[in-house]
């Protein structure tokens, strides 16, 4: 049997995909929302060693390719994204034994 692998590169260009970007004020190129507003946040899918750019997909379906070094977009990477999460968790779980010993 043989066993194809993907060898991904493992460096910290790659290890960026599957984090969010968040953008502070639009940026160009950004597609206008049926709402008449700009993405404030989009994932990062993909990236491009040739002119360094990362590929983002809106929430609509639309994608674009940015710098994540313009000064207008705020990269959180995935690993702080779960541990953000994981602490509102814990926090409310806390919280909750709290409110349920006053009783």
């Amino acid at each position: 049997m043989v066993v194809n692998y993907i060898k991904i590169p493992a460096n910290s260009k790659y290890n960026k995909i599957g984090g969010k970007a968040i953008f502070k004020q639009p940026i160009s190129g950004q597609p206008l929302l049926p709402n008449d507003t700009y993405p404030k946040h989009a994932k990062l899918m993909d990236y491009n060693e040739e002119n360094t750019l990362y590929k983002v997909v809106y929430n609509d379906g639309n994608s674009q390719w940015i710098d994540i070094k313009d000064r207008n977009v705020i990269f959180i990477s995935q690993r702080v994204m779960s541990y953000i999460v994981c602490s509102i968790y814990i926090l409310f779980n806390y919280l909750y034994i709290i409110y349920i010993e006053s009783r």
